[in-house]
């Protein structure tokens, strides 16, 4: 799969445009190729790093779902997407759970919900903000210590 977002920053809208059609043709027909329909692939566009306007201009282009692993990135850029307001905000990586109650303010889904404690501060922070906050659990399937993820019995 090609690295859009590392190299997306700066380029002219119609180089966004082509390189996200490429991507679209090349998820088409990959579903053609294993019989799925083209639409039940979800493309989530990493924009650490890309700016605000990049990412607006790859929302022109249908991309529909953004991630982010960093609160504070998320933060500063946030404001200009609000004028796309279909945008899904996803926080991906690791969440310090210090960060929980700000990541619920400012993301539809937190895709990296890997420990209790931070499954309790998320919670909290939702049930305060009035949220139902969407997450996704990271379950630890490996055996190695520095992998995340709360293992499968207590998923």
């Amino acid at each position: 799969m090609q690295d859009l977002g590392r190299t997306a920053a700066g380029l002219p809208a119609s180089e966004i445009r082509d390189r996200i059609a490429r991507l679209q043709g090349r998820i088409r027909a990959a579903a053609e190729r294993v019989g799925r329909p083209a639409g039940a692939v979800q493309i989530l566009a990493v924009t650490k790093t890309v700016p605000a306007e990049t990412i607006l201009e790859a929302a022109r282009c249908g991309v529909s779902d953004v991630g982010e692993s960093r609160v504070q990135e998320a933060a500063i850029k946030r404001p200009v997407l609000e004028v796309e307001p279909l945008l899904v905000h996803h926080f991906i990586g690791q969440l310090q759970t210090n960060k929980a109650r700000r990541a619920v303010e400012m993301f539809d889904v937190i895709q990296s919900l890997d420990r209790d404690r931070l499954a309790e501060s998320i919670d909290r922070a939702a049930a305060d903000l009035g949220k139902r906050q969407r997450c996704l659990v990271e379950v630890k399937l490996s055996v190695e210590a520095e992998k995340g993820g709360l293992p499968p019995s207590e998923a």
